[in-house]
């Protein structure tokens, strides 16, 4: 290895073969935050795409952790007509559908992040019936407000947790659809 690729390289090579690194490990800061469910994803009314997607939208605010953010991008993968996926659920063989908005002043609020979503998801017009997978991404993120601020509660983490939310926000919405 040392005779092919050099001295230095040969060298590093074999150390990193080892799993010995002793380059120094850089902390980037994040470039974005969001969340993507791309399985399992079956709606028959657009109430309940709305209630999911107001879960996912406070799931990515809890992920943001106070921090803010200038760009709302919404995610739609759609189903393409006349195919089902091989997997069980699955999104495969579907259309990538995106779009973005810029928010004047920032995102500072869980409302805003939902209202931004929403309008975006209107202007995709994908069918509930359609809708295989939905990604909800902020980015040009902003530092986070001052450590005495409060600060949104922190994911749980599992998506079985994420996916009991989202079921008690559907539920609320069909017991106010029945009520209202």
């Amino acid at each position: 290895l040392l005779q092919q690729l050099g001295e230095k390289t040969g060298r590093q090579l074999l150390q990193q073969a080892r799993g010995l690194d002793e380059r120094a490990l850089r902390n980037a800061p994040r470039q974005q935050v969001g969340a993507d469910v791309t399985w399992g994803l079956r709606f028959s009314e657009e109430q309940q795409v709305s209630a999911f997607l107001a879960c996912l939208c406070a799931e990515v605010f809890a992920r943001l952790r106070g921090a803010g953010a200038r760009r709302v991008t919404l995610k739609l993968k759609q189903k393409r007509p006349g195919h089902e996926s091989a997997k069980f659920l699955g999104s495969g063989g579907a259309l990538e559908r995106s779009k973005s908005v810029a928010l004047r002043g920032g995102l500072a609020s869980l409302a805003q992040l939902q209202d931004a979503v929403f309008a975006l998801a209107r202007e995709l017009r994908v069918p509930a019936q359609e809708v295989r997978g939905v990604g909800i991404h902020c980015s040009d993120l902003t530092p986070a407000v001052s450590a005495g601020a409060a600060q949104p509660p922190r994911a749980q983490g599992s998506l079985s947790a994420f996916l009991a939310a989202a079921a008690n926000a559907s539920a609320r919405a069909s017991a106010a659809a029945v009520v209202g």
